[in-house]
């Protein structure tokens, strides 16, 4: 811990970022606070990660009050910076008007721009909001498109919403092998909810050999996770 600390203080904007990860996650006595201090100085040192963590920590209330304004510029430095993630959540933060006046239309462009670089969340987010159909206009063929883009880039939850609209044929063809295929890949990539949506196929039978045994182990260990809903599902198939 001393050597990112000095290394900090020499001016290493990763150093601090390194020494805010280890004292707000991996240390006996922890302090958010202390790693978003040193989030925000590896921000203001140019080493973009920082601004993303420190961006992430001001929504979600991490070390301070959650702060939407504060975490749109940290977003907006770190996408500056070259952080294809950060440019992500910044696209989310101007669809939905956190932080900012909202504007869709760029937030979109965004958030594409984002994916496009190879950042999965963001194709799974924008794919989400098309299919939500709240913040913007409904593309259903255009969020299957993204989900997956998401799904290659091996973000999990890409590949379960994929899994969700070849089962229901919403964007794409309809295939419940398909599916089936899509849920256990998001279940590979450690999603509880893939995890959970292929022990449903496989304790069914639905497009693959039924195996309640292993659709058991795999809700167990959704439910360990913490997943209520394969707690729930679990119960029944006992």
């Amino acid at each position: 811990m001393s050597a990112y600390l000095d290394a900090c203080r020499a001016g290493s904007g990763r150093a601090c970022h390194d020494a805010a990860v280890l004292v707000g996650y991996h240390v006996p006595e922890k302090s958010l606070e202390r790693a978003l201090g040193w989030f925000v100085l590896s921000c203001s040192m140019g080493f973009a990660p920082g601004c993303t963590r420190a961006g992430l920590a001001l929504v979600n209330g991490s070390g301070a009050k959650p702060d939407d304004g504060a975490s749109f510029s940290f977003f907006t430095a770190g996408c500056g910076l070259g952080a294809a993630d950060a440019c992500g959540y910044r696209g989310e933060a101007l669809v939905r008007g956190r932080g900012t006046a909202a504007d869709a239309e760029a937030g979109d462009r965004v958030m594409a721009k984002a994916c496009a670089d190879g950042e999965g969340r963001s194709c799974w987010m924008l794919g989400s909001l098309l299919r939500d159909d709240k913040v913007l206009p409904k593309d259903a063929m255009r969020a299957a498109e993204l989900f997956r883009r998401a799904c290659d880039l091996e973000n999990a939850a890409g590949c379960n919403e994929l899994g969700f609209i070849t089962e229901r044929g919403d964007g794409t063809a309809a295939s419940l092998e398909g599916a089936v295929k899509l849920y256990e890949r998001s279940c590979a990539l450690e999603s509880d909810v893939g995890c959970t949506n292929f022990a449903v196929f496989l304790a069914q039978g639905k497009g693959i050999a039924k195996d309640p045994v292993r659709a058991s182990a795999l809700l167990e260990k959704s439910c360990r996770s913490g997943f209520k809903r394969a707690c729930e599902l679990e119960e029944k198939l006992r």
